[in-house]
């Protein structure tokens, strides 16, 4: 297990047996929950592609927008449960490295809230009718805002972790 695969399960520290073993688990049950969804959704889209007259664009969308939000909030959250409660997640610190690990955490939640951010603006343009909404005052403010948020969010989760 690489450096990018502790990044993606949010792990710190070096891997133990325990560890990994557990990482293999909740990876195999991610990829299993996947695998079952991926198999009903493309039947689902056969079957509405054979049964119905909607346009293919439209078909192709929300097939994409099914796999987005399946693949971030049902496997991500369920990522995010297990190592939580596995604690694998947790992050032992010093009383004298706390403010140190605080300042860190502060700076991955804001890119972690930057990327979010930017992530979603490109993808709602992309998938928008028309690239004229995308450049509008009021969806930059809107990603901005909801970025903010999500760094926010990812903040407050990261400082939980941390354990005395």
């Amino acid at each position: 297990m690489n450096k990018n695969d502790k990044k993606a399960y949010d792990i710190s520290g070096p891997l133990d047996e325990y560890k990994r073993s557990e990482i293999n688990r909740i990876g195999n049950n991610a990829f299993m929950m996947l695998w079952i969804y991926s198999s009903f959704a493309s039947f689902c889209t056969l079957l509405v592609i054979s049964l119905t007259n909607i346009d293919a664009y439209d078909i192709l969308l929300g097939l994409l927008l099914s796999n987005l939000i399946f693949s971030i909030d049902i496997i991500g959250g369920y990522v995010i449960y297990a190592t939580r409660k596995a604690k694998l997640s947790e992050i032992d610190v010093t009383v004298d490295n706390y403010p140190k690990q605080k300042r860190l955490l502060k700076k991955k939640s804001a890119l972690q809230g930057i990327y979010w951010g930017m992530s979603m603006f490109l993808i709602m343009g992309v998938i928008s009718p028309n690239f004229s909404s995308l450049f509008s005052w009021i969806s930059f403010f809107i990603w901005l805002s909801s970025g903010a948020l999500f760094g926010l969010i990812m903040y407050w989760y990261h400082a939980s972790n941390l354990k005395n």
